[in-house]
């Protein structure tokens, strides 16, 4: 029972430690800006007033918005999920070497933590398979309060470090990408499929995978 309550406990704990406001995933629109920037004059046609040229020059535009979308929303989430890792998609090397290596520390001394406040005879290699087992139910059908809690604290501290780590990095990383697109670094060719349908013409659009 107590084994549950402290998995339940920690269970909980992650989920309020990771659910930060404002990293919901990016819109896939394509402000009307850019479609009328693509093709100028489109404002009073129907679909199928259009011409060939303005139907290629507004898929283009499309494929080449969302793939600055996917890039930044990639470069943001990966951050989040691990960081230092969107840095290393925009490309700043100095900063993915600097989170990851604050990760690295955060997980290092929450991993020793966790071992020095748990009683040494359950990580005695020496011993067999079902001897550590028989050391962990005793210990866990033993266990208080009060001698748990030091260890949730640990993981707690662990994972609020972590995910500040990861929220700083994915903010940088977000900012970084964008600039990236703003200043010509990172451009974008339009990736447009034509398909012919019973006589007609219809244009796609493929993402490009980072």
């Amino acid at each position: 029972m107590k084994v549950r309550v402290l998995i339940v406990l920690l269970v909980s704990l992650g989920a309020l430690v990771f659910a930060f406001p404002g990293m919901g995933s990016h819109s896939t629109l394509v402000e009307p800006e850019v479609i009328l920037q693509a093709a100028p004059g489109i404002e009073d046609k129907t679909p199928d007033e259009l011409t060939i040229a303005e139907r290629v020059a507004l898929a283009s535009a499309v494929s080449i918005a969302q793939q600055e979308q996917r890039y930044i929303k990639t470069a943001t989430l990966s951050s989040l999920m691990f960081p230092g890792a969107g840095q290393l998609i925009t490309e700043n090397y100095g900063e993915a070497a600097a989170f990851i290596g604050v990760q690295t520390l955060i997980t290092g001394a929450t991993v020793a933590g966790v071992y020095l406040l748990t009683p040494s005879n359950l990580w005695d290699l020496s011993l067999t398979m079902e001897q550590r087992k028989a050391n962990f139910r005793d210990y866990y059908n033993t266990l208080t309060a009060q001698e748990f809690l030091p260890v949730v604290g640990v993981l707690t501290g662990g994972m609020i470090l972590t995910s500040i780590n990861g929220k700083i990095s994915s903010s940088r990383a977000r900012i970084q990408a964008e600039e990236n697109i703003a200043s010509g670094k990172v451009t974008f060719e339009p990736m447009v499929s034509l398909a012919t349908t019973g006589g007609g013409m219809t244009f796609g659009m493929r993402m490009r995978s980072y």
